[in-house]
């Protein structure tokens, strides 16, 4: 069989819940080789996946003459800038979104229905409900014959399976207690750095090991975090190397952001702290321990948050509610 090749949209947190799609691919076709379109900073951690035989940045792609030889070309992106790469790739057949249609997808030209795909990425058109890796479940679906309402009761999510050069290098990450991730490229979904210094202090006064994930955003944003001296501090890692210390840990905290789903594709425990969006749509994890913190309801049922940009957002839980949670968390979990 001819290599695949899927374009996945450029979050982080976007193109891990559209991974989910390649569990299913490769229980299907055990033997398939899947080439990868993806943004820089996803590239190293998609390399490290079994069945991937080779991953190209959307610049890259552009810099190539043409690609040769796909049975499929599978587009989890569909705009116009994954649009625009298809000139470089040949392939015999395509599945993508519907441009001109959001509640239908194209196969070789074909439009067919759905009824459940994101207006954009901010809203549902059908269940509000459902997890967010369903948006690219019957594009998968349609290609590997099988019924996609059923994935659901299926653990359908994603899960990272790593190549055994990963496993051996994750052996020499760091071990912690703890490691808090307050990322997120959105400032409306991250809780305030006065709870995360609160929170971090506690664990520290308490003798707890304890690591902090911050991007280059992050770090000029939290700087009364990064004086807490007893705190490890880890600026702008490599996804591979954030997944060896999350393969490691007793148990991750963050809010809604592209680490958190890293988390939990890694089979991590996870405490999540929900702002406006919906944790319905954006933490629907089975295969791990996790707990779920939001203070009231999401701005709507879909989590838009468009609308906020101008805004603050001022209904989340408390530093203390959340060293509560963590202790009956631990208690439950790992005591």
């Amino acid at each position: 069989m001819n290599p695949w090749i899927i374009i996945f949209p450029p979050s982080i947190g976007d193109a891990i819940c559209a991974s989910a799609t390649l569990n299913r691919i490769v229980l299907k076709y055990a033997k398939i080789n899947l080439n990868i379109v993806c943004s820089a900073i996803m590239k190293n951690l998609f390399a490290g996946l079994e069945n991937v035989k080779q991953v190209y940045t959307y610049t890259e792609i552009k810099e190539i003459q043409v690609l040769d030889n796909h049975e499929w070309l599978i587009d989890l992106f569909s705009d116009d800038d994954s649009f625009s790469l298809y000139k470089n790739i040949t392939y015999n057949n395509f599945v993508s979104r519907d441009p001109a249609h959001q509640e239908k997808y194209l196969v070789n030209g074909d439009s067919f229905s759905v009824g459940i795909f994101m207006k954009g990425a901010t809203g549902r058109s059908g269940n509000p409900n459902e997890p967010a890796w369903m948006l690219e479940a019957p594009l998968v679906a349609h290609i590997l014959k099988q019924d996609y309402w059923k994935w659901l009761d299926e653990d359908y999510e994603p899960f990272f399976k790593f190549k055994q050069t990963i496993k051996e290098s994750i052996k020499d990450a760091d071990s912690y207690d703890v490691i808090i991730a307050p990322c997120g490229s959105f400032g409306l979904k991250k809780w305030p750095e006065k709870n995360w210094v609160a929170f971090s202090e506690w664990l520290i006064n308490h003798n707890y090991k304890v690591a902090v994930i911050l991007g280059s955003l992050e770090y000029k944003e939290y700087g009364e975090l990064r004086k807490l001296t007893k705190l490890d501090l880890y600026i702008n890692k490599d996804l591979i190397f954030i997944s060896a210390l999350f393969k490691k840990v007793k148990v991750v905290v963050a809010n809604d952001c592209g680490p958190m789903h890293l988390a939990a594709a890694c089979g991590s425990s996870v405490i999540s702290i929900f702002g406006p969006t919906n944790p319905q749509i954006w933490f629907r994890y089975k295969k791990i321990k996790s707990l779920c913190l939001q203070e009231g309801a999401p701005e709507n049922e879909w989590g838009e948050l468009r609308h906020l940009k101008d805004r603050e957002w001022n209904r989340w839980p408390s530093s203390q509610k959340l060293i509560e949670s963590f202790l009956v968390f631990k208690k439950n979990n790992y005591e």
